[in-house]
């Protein structure tokens, strides 16, 4: 069952394989395991007894995974560590006969390793589709005193999230939690305007314009949007909410 459990866990992430060829081990020839290959229709075969070159490939393997695992140890001094070490540095390992890696036959792709940062990728993905840039005079959603504060982009993480300054301290906002600074005194703490941050989209579509006094200055009559004063109560479901109950594997055993 222990053999059936680890083999669950790696066909769950690379999926189900046609055939599975092992040596004639008692986990392998048990009828658990079987009923296990038949109910995945998997074919499994077994090499002759005592012959374990018709294995050849499997046998290989151990044999360079027992003197790599060695060479670590020596260097990392903790088994887990050498174990991972020496996967990661196998799987992305090309191999000569078709220059590819065990990871990229295996996921259509080469995977990321420490040496890839010798070749840095020469574009920025992000430069050309972010709404701000760094250095841009903005305004951003406070939670915390006045509703919206004045600040300047300092880092740009990803299409649309950003670390504004603003009095010294760094604020991360999406964009729909920012405003273009068209040039309007600071918004007092008083200012009575409740935006709908649903409708974030549509007003980013627009003239970027901070909303003041239950209105928005907007050059689009069309693409206005219902500003809700301070004060309105939200509107929920009353219906009846059932309990919440949590999965609990331990109730399964």
């Amino acid at each position: 069952m222990t053999t059936i459990a680890v083999l669950q866990r790696i066909l769950s992430v690379e999926g189900l394989p046609n055939t599975i060829v092992t040596d004639n081990g008692a986990q392998f020839t048990s009828s658990e395991f079987k009923q296990f290959c038949k109910n995945n229709s998997i074919d499994h075969l077994t090499t002759a007894p005592f012959h374990p070159s018709s294995n050849g490939l499997a046998e290989r393997y151990v044999r360079t995974f027992k003197q790599a695992f060695k060479k670590i140890m020596m260097e990392e001094g903790n088994a887990e560590r050498a174990l991972y070490t020496y996967l990661a540095t196998y799987r992305s390992t090309p191999n000569p006969r078709n220059s590819k890696s065990p990871a990229e036959m295996l996921h259509g792709r080469q995977p990321r390793t420490i040496l890839s940062a010798l070749f840095p990728t020469s574009t920025t993905p992000h430069a050309t589709k972010s709404k701000f840039t760094i250095g841009n005079s903005v305004w951003i959603r406070s939670y915390s005193g006045p509703r919206w504060i004045q600040g300047k982009i300092s880092k740009v993480q990803g299409n649309r999230m950003y670390v504004v300054e603003s009095g010294g301290v760094a604020y991360r906002r999406h964009q729909d939690q920012i405003r273009a600074y068209t040039g309007r005194s600071r918004l007092e703490e008083s200012d009575p305007v409740d935006i709908d941050l649903q409708a974030t989209d549509e007003i980013s579509r627009g003239e970027n314009e901070i909303p003041t006094n239950h209105q928005r200055v907007d050059q689009q009559p069309e693409q206005t949007t219902e500003i809700k004063p301070l004060g309105t109560p939200l509107r929920r479901s009353e219906r009846i909410r059932a309990k919440t109950v949590r999965f609990d594997p331990s109730s399964y055993n």
